[in-house]
């Protein structure tokens, strides 16, 4: 009996464990694939930039 649940508990941080891996391997995945978006889009800004838009003045009443 003391075993078993011996066995238990170190078979349930085990898991734990596993789950926090890979939490943090797909949390590194994920901020990996939106550094490379966002690079990619402040390069295609910097290439092509864009006027701002001039303010539109509002019709007098």
């Amino acid at each position: 009996m003391a075993f078993a649940r011996a066995q238990s508990q170190f078979l349930s941080r085990e898991r734990a464990s596993e789950e926090a891996e890979s939490d943090a391997r797909l949390r590194a995945e994920k901020t990996s694939r939106l550094r490379e978006a966002r690079l990619a889009k402040e390069r295609a800004d910097r290439e092509n930039p864009v006027a701002a838009p001039k303010p539109t003045k509002s019709p007098e009443a």
